[in-house]
């Protein structure tokens, strides 16, 4: 099983341990004993950032808390700064085998 967990502070009101979340997501997925191969990202972004995305991916106007999708699903759409050639944010991945 591989796991990869990216994330990235891409607000600056308030600075995130992403290596602390990161972390998290990576311990949770291995206590539940998630197989195959995985990669979560958390992205945490501004209040504009996330309504932007809720539009895209939801079809929903507005801020929410969180987007999150299902781990067994095929993946979606794409669309985030990165996948679009645009800056990468700065991320701190961690891997576990």
């Amino acid at each position: 099983m591989t796991i990869d967990v990216f994330a990235a502070d891409e607000q600056e009101e308030h600075p995130i341990a992403v290596a602390r979340w990161s972390t998290l997501a990576r311990n949770v997925l291995t206590a539940r004993r998630v197989k195959g191969e995985v990669e979560v990202s958390l992205l945490f972004v501004d209040e504009d950032a996330i309504a932007a995305l809720n539009q895209q991916f939801l079809g929903k106007s507005g801020p929410t808390d969180v987007l999150s999708f299902p781990i067994e699903d095929e993946p979606g759409p794409t669309g985030r700064s990165p996948d679009l050639g645009e800056a990468v944010p700065v991320s701190h991945p961690t891997k576990a085998r």
